[in-house]
């Protein structure tokens, strides 16, 4: 007896291996399509509000010192770098007393995505607790700054003199409401 010889041609042999596992790799797709599609569908909604905010050269950054004389010899001062302005901007608005002032504006549930915002400033946002600061109260003001905190993000775009802010929220217009409150809060 002699040895059958291997197939020379790889596409038939490759062609031969499709067809004899042809349903397994059908039922391995579908299974696969299914689990993708179900995943989709049970996942929750995560929409993001971005603001881009352009940091400009201010007037107190590009006059003189004082104390210079013309005709003096030149003092060298060595004027604080754009990047460390950028990140000084960067540490305010990720400022934790400015995302109380956020969270104090808008209310609890708005920041964690739970409740639509007011349609307009004179709608009415939450109103202080006539008792006090309970200790739930506290806890829950604690925990959405908390959460704000881990779904806001600011980040400086390389090369330039913009901040980028981005709020992640279960519903686009609490996303969206966060956003422009924080950056009312920081201009003012």
């Amino acid at each position: 007896m002699t040895p059958s010889a291997p197939p020379s041609n790889v596409i038939a042999l490759l062609g031969r291996a499709f067809f004899r596992h042809q349903w397994k790799m059908a039922v391995c797709f579908v299974c696969c399509l299914t689990a993708v599609a179900a995943g989709t569908l049970l996942s929750s909604r995560a929409y993001r509000s971005q603001a881009k905010l352009l940091v400009r050269l201010g007037v107190e950054n590009a006059t003189l010192d004082a104390t210079t004389v013309p005709g003096s010899s030149p003092v060298v001062a060595l004027p604080p770098t754009r990047e460390n302005e950028l990140n000084s901007y960067l540490e305010i608005l990720t400022n934790r007393e400015l995302l109380e002032k956020v969270v104090d504006k808008l209310g609890i549930p708005v920041v964690r995505g739970k409740q639509a915002p007011p349609l307009s400033p004179s709608d009415s946002y939450p109103a202080p607790d006539p008792e006090g600061d309970t200790a739930d109260s506290v806890t829950a003001r604690a925990d959405a700054i908390q959460y704000m905190m881990k779904k806001l993000d600011v980040e400086v775009v390389k090369r330039s003199n913009i901040l980028v802010i981005s709020y992640q929220a279960p519903r686009a217009d609490a996303a969206q409401a966060v956003v422009a409150t924080l950056l009312d809060t920081y201009l003012r």
